[in-house]
């Protein structure tokens, strides 16, 4: 074995560059990328559970088929409920603010139980009183209400270990546009040291 070793060691001291790795390839550009509904909610549904969990939240099962969709010009988060006597379609408008830190924080204004409008603040107690008093309706009410403002990282991870984050964006009819920064991990883990003033992993 350590001959082979040796030799391994002169073979990598040849003057011959070794192929670089697509991951160590620098890469730093600013991309645009147009999502349709449909794109939006696949997105969601894949990435939703692991954006929860990073916060520490776990969506409660009761909550079925959440999506991200535009509507009217608005971004619109909704899903199924079904608890107790309560089944319903629930909604919830939101903006997002990307921040200078590179996080986007995630403001939720109101929601709508099926037409009726409910308040942010009062509806975990609204879903309890519907469903006739269910604990899942109220353990869904009180994740909603933790929803009212997140921050998270609006990151998607890539092959060759890039990341593309999204830096700006721009509802359009039935989409959105997301401007994306594509960068290689190196990059990435000095903008994001710049941006936040910490090393991270």
């Amino acid at each position: 074995g350590t001959d082979q070793q040796k030799d391994a060691e002169n073979l990598e001291e040849t003057p011959k560059a070794p192929p670089v790795k697509p991951e160590d390839v620098p890469i730093d550009t600013t991309q645009t990328i147009t999502l349709n509904n449909e794109e939006m909610v696949a997105i969601v549904q894949v990435r939703l559970d692991e954006w929860m969990q990073e916060r520490g939240y776990i969506k409660p099962e009761e909550i079925q088929n959440p999506m991200v969709t535009v509507d009217d010009g608005e971004l619109v988060m909704a899903f199924k409920l079904d608890a107790g006597k309560l089944s319903a379609v629930i909604s919830g408008k939101f903006d997002v603010n990307i921040l200078d830190n590179g996080m986007a924080e995630i403001t939720l204004r109101r929601f709508l139980v099926g037409r009726l409008p409910v308040p942010a603040e009062t509806i975990g107690e609204y879903l309890r009183e519907k469903s006739g008093g269910d604990y899942r309706a109220e353990q869904v009410g009180e994740w909603l209400a933790k929803l009212q403002r997140i921050e998270i990282k609006p990151v998607i991870e890539l092959e060759h270990r890039r990341r593309a984050r999204i830096i700006d964006y721009q509802i359009l009819k039935g989409g959105l546009e997301l401007t994306v920064r594509v960068q290689d991990h190196k990059t990435y883990k000095q903008m994001n040291e710049a941006l936040s003033g910490v090393p991270v992993d």
